[in-house]
């Protein structure tokens, strides 16, 4: 049985990642997380079998002696790391927490891995860091989506950490070899999200009768990337992705959040009828996010091209699970 570390396992990504390894691989994972985000629905999620092949440390990733401890005691090959803080409204009222979780962790948990493999002398370690699109910065209406070739022009505190993080990852390769891996992904939804965000507030208001808060004019538009289609990527890069490149993972659904709205509104009133209001009765607009970026968009061809075998799940069906799982987590 194949040993693995994985950080942020606790998160809205993570439990989907430890949910697909456990699922479709002999492991046994190793998770760090400190639960800065708060509760999960990991029970909810993971499946009871599946949970004991988990061991959870809760602790942070700065924690280098354990990072250190844990690599060598379990002859660790495979990182996945997604630890991080991520809530950009956050990022913009408090920067300091982000820098010192997506920065110094990142460079933390790099330098344990190092030393693991020199002492140990491993050939065929692996590490992926799990980034966002964010770094790119935003687009205007008619520029091609990004790609692996755009330049990083991070717009918010969280954006930046994230970039930062990236550069840490590409340096040591370029200078150390260091064999890590670059993904950056779009927005991503699915079961199981931190009731902050945008679908689980969007479902839970509709339950609820209460006023949805839209950013501006609604206009923002974000590419929408299921997250079990997400970590299926995730381990096919980790398998067979090239050290010192980086992948773009994105969903193809592009859709302002009105348009976002409407199509959860929709599901809501046939999942609910007596509750369901008149769609110009469920939001209001408020004053618009600083930074705010416009769109976001994602190329995929490149990643079509190097893992055919990845087969996403179509957005419809995904949307209408989603809702689904939060409306039960209503009742």
């Amino acid at each position: 049985m194949q040993h693995i570390l994985v950080t942020g396992g606790l998160g809205f990504i993570g439990v989907s990642l430890l949910n697909f390894l456990t699922r479709n691989q002999d492991v046994f994972i190793h998770n760090i997380d400190n639960l800065s985000l708060g509760a999960t629905h990991f029970d909810a999620l993971v499946p009871a079998d599946s949970q004991a092949r988990i061991k959870t440390y809760f602790d942070d990733i700065n924690n280098q002696d354990l990072v250190s401890d844990i690599l060598r005691d379990n002859n660790i090959q495979k990182v996945y790391h997604l630890a991080a803080e991520s809530h950009v409204d956050r990022s913009i009222s408090g920067p300091r927490a982000f820098y010192e979780s997506n920065v110094m962790g990142t460079l933390s948990l790099v330098e344990a891995c190092r030393n693991h493999i020199e002492r140990g002398k491993i050939n065929d370690f692996r590490f992926l860091h799990v980034s966002t699109d964010e770094v790119f910065g935003d687009l205007g209406p008619e520029d091609p989506p990004f790609s692996e070739t755009n330049r990083y022009q991070p717009s918010s505190p969280y954006a930046a950490s994230k970039a930062a993080s990236d550069f840490i990852i590409k340096s040591s390769y370029r200078t150390f070899g260091f064999p890590g891996i670059v993904t950056n992904c779009s927005n991503n939804f699915g079961p199981g999200q931190n009731a902050e965000k945008l679908i689980p507030t969007i479902v839970n208001s509709l339950a609820d009768g209460c006023k949805i808060p839209i950013y501006g004019t609604g206009q923002n538009i974000r590419d929408w990337l299921f997250v079990d289609t997400h970590v299926a990527y995730l381990e096919a890069i980790m398998s067979s992705g090239q050290p010192g490149k980086s992948y773009l993972i994105g969903g193809d659904m592009e859709l302002t959040n009105l348009d976002l709205l409407a199509r959860i509104h929709a599901i809501f009133s046939h999942r609910r009828p007596n509750q369901a209001q008149a769609f110009e009765e469920t939001f209001e607009f408020v004053t618009d996010r600083l930074g705010h970026d416009r769109r976001y968009a994602i190329d995929t061809s490149r990643l079509n091209l190097h893992f055919p075998e990845v087969k996403g799940v179509k957005f419809d069906r995904a949307l209408g699970e989603t809702v689904d799982f939060y409306l039960a987590d209503n009742n």
